[in-house]
């Protein structure tokens, strides 16, 4: 079938291809069109298969480059085609270098009516072997699928991450972290109005607000820091040496005022004697 599919045009006597025919080794990826679809599949002599998404490199078996092959690949084009339906392998056989060799072991789905993309109103879905199928979605009936046969050893999970949950070892590391530090915050929870949060965790654990809060408030006040035994007394003669303190400094400050004063008095004395002895003069 891939041959119809290649560019090719007539160079004298022989036709030549443009383009690659790709040997890959079938697996659960692999679905037989014509026993999927029986009837309605036009092309049965094609043995057309539909890979799920893709093909990884690592699955190709190797190619040849239909510009390198020989000769009777245009001269003897269908006996070309039977030696290859065969699985033999003819000159021009370019090995995969990166090629899996678990890929070996692995074999074709065949048919799969599930995955028939016939309208939802479709009468064929009432009838084998389809009508063993309900809900008529193919989406839904794909990730099914890949969920019932993805393998984590071989299928790389980056494609398939949308329909199946993360099996990858690193995956696995973080999930069971979490699960750690869920399980060690559950057992130190922090209260916060009337729930219990584990930080680090959104499991919400209901609790009696008012009970925990009264039981709570004695632990606060006990936390207060408290003043020793003979703090009191210490702290009354520091006050009584610092009113003497604060006494002697007051009377200190009187004795200025007063003394201040009189100086005042008589200076403003002598200046009024002076004044009356001028004027006399005068």
């Amino acid at each position: 079938m891939a041959l119809e599919f290649a560019d090719e045009f007539e160079r004298g006597p022989n036709y030549v291809w443009f383009g690659y025919l790709y040997k890959i080794a079938a697996d659960w990826k692999m679905i037989d069109l014509e026993d999927s679809l029986k009837h309605r599949y036009r092309g049965a002599h094609r043995k057309e298969q539909s890979a799920v998404i893709g093909i990884p490199f690592e699955q190709i078996i190797g190619w040849y480059d239909l510009r390198k092959v020989g000769p009777e690949w245009g001269k003897n084009t269908a006996s070309v085609t039977e030696r290859l339906k065969k699985g033999e392998t003819l000159d021009g056989f370019v090995n995969n270098e990166h090629f899996d060799p678990r890929y070996l072991k692995t074999r074709g789905a065949g048919g799969k009516p599930q995955l028939a993309g016939f309208h939802p109103d479709d009468d064929l879905w009432n009838s084998e072997p389809w009508n063993k199928f309900p809900g008529h979605s193919a989406p839904e009936a794909l990730k099914k699928y890949i969920q019932e046969n993805y393998d984590p050893e071989i299928d790389d999970e980056r494609i398939w991450k949308w329909a199946v949950e993360p099996q990858s070892q690193e995956a696995d590391r973080m999930a069971n972290m979490e699960a750690q530090v869920a399980n060690k915050a559950a057992k130190t929870p922090k209260l916060m109005g009337a729930a219990f949060y584990g930080p680090g965790t959104s499991t919400l654990q209901i609790a009696a607000p008012r009970r925990e809060l009264a039981e709570t408030q004695p632990m606060m006040e006990a936390k207060k820091p408290q003043p020793p035994p003979d703090t009191g007394r210490k702290m009354k003669m520091s006050n009584d040496k610092q009113s003497q303190q604060d006494k002697k400094h007051s009377q200190s400050k009187a004795k200025q005022r007063a003394k201040h004063g009189q100086s005042t008095i008589k200076r403003s004395h002598w200046k009024s004697q002076l004044f009356t002895w001028l004027k006399k003069q005068s």
